[in-house]
């Protein structure tokens, strides 16, 4: 199978230090029913991708398949019956259909927030936001998903509680979390 290799360096006080790491081609273009769903939960999952409307929160630990399932959740929207787009540090891939909005953390004058508010203004029908790495940022994505719209929102975190307690503590209006 074809492999895409990537490289990162980094110096250390012992020296260099060298990270490869090996995907496969295609890994990022999975359906939902390839990501290792049960088949209940894969029932669940089309339910909840059904509904228009609300924030979607995917939680993993790291390097644990959050990227692949949320692009996976994007398939089940027809990207070309629906303006669908992501706002990510580091797009993993492109997604057919799909806008990808990429948020440079070197720039100080523009904070998540405000990209996703940007991207808000486009007026997408489904959003992909990578992270929630503040208040400012969760309090934007909870008032688009409570109007009518559907965003899917990636946290580190190892289980559906810890999930919904880094939520809840973001999110300021605790009845849009």
């Amino acid at each position: 199978s074809t492999k895409n290799w990537t490289v990162r360096s980094s110096g250390t006080t012992a020296g260099e230090r060298l990270n490869l790491a090996a995907e496969e081609k295609g890994q990022w273009n999975l359906r939902i029913d390839q990501v290792g769903l049960s088949t209940d939960q894969l029932a669940e999952v089309r339910k909840v991708a059904a509904d228009t409307a609300g924030v979607v929160l995917v939680a993993t630990p790291r390097s644990n398949g959050r990227t692949t399932t949320l692009y996976a959740m994007l398939h089940l929207h027809d990207a070309f019956t629906n303006s669908v787009q992501t706002l990510e540090t580091n797009p993993q891939a492109e997604l057919e259909g799909v806008t990808i909005n990429r948020f440079d953390t070197r720039n100080a004058d523009v904070s998540y927030a405000k990209a996703l508010a940007s991207m808000f203004l486009k007026d997408p029908n489904v959003v992909l936001s990578a992270q929630c790495p503040d208040a400012a940022a969760a309090d934007a994505i909870a008032r688009f998903g409570a109007d009518n719209r559907r965003v899917y929102v990636g946290l580190p975190a190892f289980d559906t509680f810890a999930a919904l307690e880094i939520w809840l503590s973001l999110v300021t209006d605790k009845s849009l979390a």
